[in-house]
């Protein structure tokens, strides 16, 4: 038997956090382009993020802890 199970039922959502060092080693200031280089996104030219499947309205960004909506701002440096 199992003791991990292989699905966790309870585990509805999920996230990742890059830290300002990350970002800054990155070869973009694009956050469509940063974020396309999380697992599970993919990036359509000039707009929507998906992702895992998801619609990319329904994706919640949050910088420094503050949940932004509406257009992301860009990066700087």
């Amino acid at each position: 038997a199992f003791k991990v199970p292989l699905i966790e039922q309870d585990k509805t959502s999920g996230g990742q956090t890059l830290t300002s060092d990350q970002i800054k080693n990155l070869p973009t200031r694009s956050v469509n382009a940063i974020v396309a280089t999380t697992a599970g996104t993919t990036s359509i030219d000039g707009g929507a993020v998906n992702i895992k499947g998801s619609r990319s309205n329904a994706t919640n960004y949050y910088i420094d802890g503050i949940r932004v909506t509406g257009s992301l701002p860009p990066v700087q440096d």
